[in-house]
Order: structure tokens, then C-alpha cells, then sequence
């Protein structure tokens, strides 16, 4: 049998009897496809179909180069449709770097020889552990000089770890499946991800996620940040290089529309269409002179090449066409030739209603040699205008400026202009939330008898339990806000099922601790005994918390006054429980209410 499988082997890389496949790579800001995976497969009849299997023969035979380089062959031999500002991504098993074969140029070679120009990104897969890491730089560093880039493969599973991000410094890294999978009710993944992505946004590193296939995983990942992603769900590998996908990309602008739609930072966000200069366009057949004069006679820093169907085409900005005139032989090469050839084709190009918040993020990702060239906005898929990057961060300084004065002192948390925001936000939607508003019971004596020194202490934890509740069940879609005193509300951005364990958590969280603010006496006995307003004596009970909640549309309240009136019935209803407690409500009249002893 072993005999047989070194024979099968041997015939499909003699007679490169390889199928390659192609999966595209989505953009999770924009839905356009950023490139694709080449994927290997053997004759579809024999032992060695999966390409693991193959590997596995590869390496157990001593093979893996000639198999490599076979895959290799057969992905640009079928690459022939990908378009130039596509990327083409290919894996790589560390093991080639030891064969004896092994040298520069092959990658080149072939592309020569099949007369293709294409922006190769070599996956470095997780299989094989690294023995060599001085060996493994060099290689890298010589993909790197050839103007190859690099992506670390399955990051999270294998070998894949920190040690092989930082010897590779890779453009990109790609999240294992494994950790993607159910990810959208998965608090622990989800802080993972998140993790990954603020890292790689410090970095320049680019995110993309494997194995998405549940629009929920996709939700999700774009509301993490991840950069791109690719799966069954968005895209099955096909033989076809597929150019569009309107349908997915449809889809990634409305999950980013909603992202946006219940943030409480982008209320205060503008779209950023409102603050494009309308600056002119002009077409890609205009020659370099021209182009030249026309920032010498106006202030422009760029100009949006478009096409006769007002479609965007590409950028140009004023220093770097000066800087391609000014080399020796620049002007008298380009001066009389089109914009077209130096232009940049793959600019910045966002929608007329994507917020400035939004933007600014998507500046971050990208090269660093174009990170103050102009944002170009469209409405309605055509050219409207134009965002300096000057422009841009003057006013998200106006918003954070803003913003942070509505910010509560004491806690951090935003306060009542913008929780009304939120609110009137969740008015004009028919999507269902659930609300909560949360208040301390008998705080004012606590505050009398220990001091608003430490009462502001006690305020301060109850803002952080919340804080850490609502991060460790609903990292992404929830929304706590200071009222005022010791009023709190909290809101999750969908109509939840485990609120009665949320609220337990927040309960039990808050009767531990709330026990360290209280001197020995007073938890002994589990009273105060203080004057009322009316100066007589009366028996307090020790500090607890209250929540009333509603789950449901808002849609049917006729103003912010009627949520703000019915939410504090329903805290009343809770703090008529002596104790800690909760009272939640639905929207189809179903009573809930708990109360938990210390």
C-alpha cells in the first residue's frame, strides 16, 4: 500500500496532474474582493485528492519541493483572470526552505514566462515546526526584497504563535477556523479577536479570518474590526476567478451601516460626506502637464481621476507627481503622457454615509506611503468629493472634544445627552433591545454616614461591575450609561435571552463587594440605624442594587419622556424586594422578577 502511495505521487507531480482552485478574499470595510487563495487539489479519483494528504506523502517520501513548486505552477499557469490590484495568495510549507533546490527566483520565473504582473502573498502555513529560524529570516527577507509579501497562516493553532508573527513580520495574518467558528457567542473568542486586532493595528499588520460560514461569524468579525475574511459562507474555492460578488458586498455595507447605527461614539460622528470638498475631477487620458498645472492654479492636494461614467478610476496627488517630474529623466518621460500611467488605482474610496470614525480606521490599514493621500467620496456609486487627511483630523479633534464632555467625571461613562442619543436611535427602529435602568438602594444613608468620599467609591463599583458584566457577555453590543447619582442604564442592541443570568451576575458582583464599603458593626447586624428627613431614627438595610428592565421594540413609546416614565416603573417594581433584585419585562407582557438573598 505504502509502495502504491509514493507511485501516486510520484505520477501527479511528473505529470503535474494538480487542480487549482481559487477562493476570493472579502474587505470587510468595503465588500470588494482584496484577492484569493490558491487551493491545490489532486486528481479527483485517487488516494491523494486532499491536498494534506498529499503534504503528507510529499514529506513522508521527501517530496514536498517538487510538490510545492508543482502547485506553485499550476496557480499561475490558471491565474491568468486576476486583475492587477488583486492579490494572489499562496501557502508555503516552512520544510522548503531545506531542500537543497531551493533558491531565489523561481516565483519570478514562472510569472515571467506566463506574462502576469500579480501582487503575490506567500502564506506561511502552520504544520511544521521551525528549526531554523536564521535559515527561515533569510528566506522571508528574500521574498520580502523581491516585493513578495507575507502571511502567517492559521494564526492560533499549530505553531502559528507569537515567536513566528515576530521573526516573520508579516503584511497579514490569518485567524485559524477554529477560533472563528461560533464566535458570535463566544465572549472569550471575541476578546481574542480583539486583541489580535488591536495588535495588528499598532503593527500594520492585516487581519483576515478563515473559515467564515454563518453570517453571524461575519457579523461579528466586522464588528471586531477584523480587516477581511474568506469561507463557504461569503465564497466557495472555484476553478472560475470570480471578479464581483454584489450580493456579499451588499451585505458587508449594511452589517457596517448597522455597526455604525448603535455606537454611542458615532452619534456624535458625521458622515462623512458632509465634510467632502467638491473639489474637481479629472479623466485618465489628461496628460502629466496639464495635471500639473491645474495644482499649480488652484489648492488642490489631489485630484479623483474618473471615467465618462463619473466612476472613480484612481488619485493623483499633487507631492508625488512632482516628485515623479522632478527625477532626471521625469519630466520629458511623463509630462506629455497620461495621468493614467501614475496614477494611484487602488485610493481610499468610502460611501457618502460612512461615518468619520469609521474612515479614520480605515486610514490606519493602509501602505504606509499613502497615508496622507486624499479620501475620495462617492454617492451613489459615482464621485462626489474629496477628504484631506488635515480636514479629517481637525474635526474628529472636534468630536472627541465634543464627546468628552458629555462624558460622566466620576465614572467615565457616557452621560445623559448621549444616552438620549442611543435612545432616539432605538426609537426609530423597529430592532428589538433590552434596556435596563439600574439604581442603589438606600445610598443616601450610606453616603450620609460614610461620607460622599466614599460614596463616590461605591458609585465608581458599581460602574465597573457593570462594566465588566456587559464585556464579558456582550462585548460588542452593549451600552452602559451614567444618569446621574447612583443611576445607572444599560442597554444591549437585540432582544437577549440570558438577562436573568446577567442580572444574577450583576446582583452577586455588587452583595460581595459592596460588603468591603461597610465597617464590621454594620455587617454584623445587616442594618444602619440613621435619621430620617423627618430627624426621627430608622432602620436602614445595607446597600443593595436594583434593576428594572424591558425587552422589546421602542418603537411604540411616543417620546423619550415615555421610555424614561415606564423604565422607572419597572426600577420601582424592582425595589419594592427589600433586597437586591430585578424586574424585567417583554414586550408580550411576560413578568419576570428575582430576588437574591445575601
Amino acid at each position: 500500500m505504502m509502495k502504491n502511495i509514493e507511485m501516486e505521487l510520484n505520477n501527479i507531480i511528473e505529470e503535474e496532474a494538480i487542480k487549482t482552485l481559487f477562493q476570493p478574499i472579502f474587505n470587510f470595510h468595503n465588500g470588494e474582493i482584496i484577492g484569493y487563495e490558491a487551493l491545490s487539489r489532486g486528481p479527483i479519483d485517487s488516494n491523494l485528492f486532499s491536498p494534506l494528504d498529499l503534504l503528507e506523502a510529499a514529506k513522508a517520501y521527501n517530496k514536498i519541493f517538487e510538490l510545492e513548486m508543482v502547485f506553485r505552477k499550476k496557480a499561475i499557469e490558471s491565474a491568468k483572470d486576476i486583475k492587477k490590484d488583486k492579490m494572489l495568495f499562496f501557502n508555503v510549507e516552512p520544510d522548503i526552505i531545506n531542500d537543497k533546490h531551493f533558491e531565489k527566483g523561481q516565483t519570478s520565473e514562472l510569472l515571467n514566462k506566463h506574462n502576469l504582473d500579480l501582487d503575490i502573498v506567500f502564506e506561511i502555513t502552520e504544520r511544521t515546526a521551525i528549526e531554523d529560524y536564521d535559515k527561515y529570516k533569510k528566506v522571508i527577507e528574500n521574498y520580502k526584497k523581491q516585493g513578495y509579501r507575507i502571511a502567517i497562516d492559521d494564526v492560533g493553532s499549530g505553531y502559528s504563535g507569537l515567536q513566528r508573527i515576530n521573526m516573520t513580520k508579516p503584511q497579514f495574518i490569518k485567524i485559524d477556523m477554529e477560533i472563528i467558528r461560533d464566535i458570535h457567542i463566544d465572549s472569550f473568542k471575541q476578546s481574542l479577536i480583539k486583541a489580535i486586532v488591536t495588535f495588528s493595528t499598532a503593527t500594520g499588520i492585516k487581519t483576515i479570518a478563515e473559515g467564515i460560514e454563518t453570517k453571524e461569524e461575519l457579523k461579528t468579525l466586522i464588528k471586531l474590526g477584523v480587516y477581511a475574511g474568506q469561507g463557504f459562507f461569503l465564497s466557495r474555492p472555484s476553478s472560475e476567478i470570480i471578479q464581483t460578488c454584489n450580493h456579499i458586498k451588499t451585505m458587508i455595507l449594511d452589517i457596517n451601516y448597522e455597526k455604525e447605527k448603535f455606537s454611542a461614539y458615532d452619534i456624535y460622528t458625521n458622515k462623512i460626506g458632509t465634510i467632502a470638498e467638491t473639489n474637481i475631477s479629472t479623466h485618465k487620458n489628461v496628460n502629466c502637464s496639464e495635471i500639473k498645472e491645474i495644482f499649480e492654479e488652484s489648492k488642490y492636494e489631489g485630484l479623483c481621476i474618473i471615467n465618462e461614467s463619473n466612476h472613480v478610476e484612481g488619485l493623483i496627488m499633487k507631492n508625488y507627481l512632482d516628485s515623479i517630474l522632478a527625477t532626471q529623466y521625469g519630466y520629458s518621460v511623463y509630462s506629455r503622457r497620461p495621468v493614467s500611467l501614475i496614477m494611484d488605482k487602488t485610493p481610499i474610496v468610502v460611501d457618502y454615509n460612512l461615518s468619520t470614525k469609521k474612515v479614520s480606521e480605515l486610514i490606519t490599514l493602509r501602505d504606509n506611503e499613502k497615508v496622507y493621500d486624499n479620501i475620495i467620496v462617492i454617492k451613489d456609486n459615482k464621485y462626489y468629493g474629496m477628504v484631506s487627511i488635515r480636514k479629517l483630523l481637525q474635526h474628529l479633534i472636534n468630536l472627541e472634544t465634543d464627546y468628552a464632555r458629555h462624558i460622566n467625571p466620576l465614572t467615565l461613562l457616557p452621560g445623559n445627552k448621549i444616552i438620549n442619543s442611543m435612545l432616539s436611535q432605538c426609537c426609530r427602529t423597529k430592532k428589538k433591545v433590552t434596556l435596563c435602568y439600574v439604581d442603589l438602594d438606600n445610598f443616601k444613608v450610606y453616603n450620609d454616614i460614610y461620607g460622599f468620599e466614599n460614596g463616590d467609591k461605591v458609585i465608581k463599583l458599581t460602574a465597573r461591575i457593570l462594566e465588566n458584566i456587559m464585556a464579558k457577555y456582550y462585548p460588542l453590543d452593549s451600552f452602559i450609561g451614567h444618569i446621574g447619582g447612583d443611576d445607572f442604564v444599560f442597554m444591549i442592541t437585540e432582544d437577549i435571552h440570558n438577562i436573568d443570568e446577567i442580572c444574577r451576575n450583576i446582583i452577586d458582583e455588587f452583595d460581595k463587594n459592596i460588603l468591603k464599603c461597610f465597617n464590621k458593626n454594620h455587617i454584623t447586624t445587616g442594618k444602619i440605624i440613621a435619621l430620617d428627613r423627618e430627624n426621627k431614627q430608622k432602620v436602614y438595610g445595607l446597600t443593595s442594587i436594583s434593576i428594572g428592565g424591558f425587552i422589546g421594540s421602542l418603537t411604540n413609546f411616543e417620546s423619550l419622556n415615555n421610555v424614561g416614565e415606564y423604565m422607572s416603573v419597572l426600577k420601582k417594581k424592582a425595589k419594592e424586594i427589600k433586597e437586591s433584585s430585578y424586574y424585567i419585562i417583554n414586550q408580550s407582557n411576560i413578568m419576570k422578577s428575582s430576588q437574591m438573598p445575601r
